[in-house]
C-alpha cells in the first residue's frame, strides 16, 4: 500500500491503462520499493494512483 502521494495532475480524460499522459504538469517520481527494480514511474491521475512508462508516458498500471 502507498503511504504518501505527489499532488495530483491535472488530466480530463478516463484513467486506464494505455492512456497517454500530457506532456506537461504531471510530476513523475520513483516507483515505490513493493514494485521492485521497475523503469516505471510514480504519480496521481485524478486521486487515482499510477505507473507510467516516463518514455512515452503511457500509463502502465493503476494502483487500487
Amino acid at each position: 500500500m502507498l503511504r504518501s502521494h505527489p499532488k495530483p495532475a491535472p488530466y480530463d480524460e478516463p484513467v486506464r491503462v494505455g492512456a497517454v499522459l500530457p506532456e506537461s504538469g504531471v510530476e513523475y517520481h520513483e516507483a515505490p520499493p513493493q514494485y521492485g527494480d521497475t523503469p516505471y514511474r510514480y504519480t496521481v491521475i485524478g486521486g487515482d494512483p499510477v505507473l507510467v512508462d516516463p518514455n512515452t508516458r503511457v500509463i502502465k498500471q493503476v494502483i487500487k
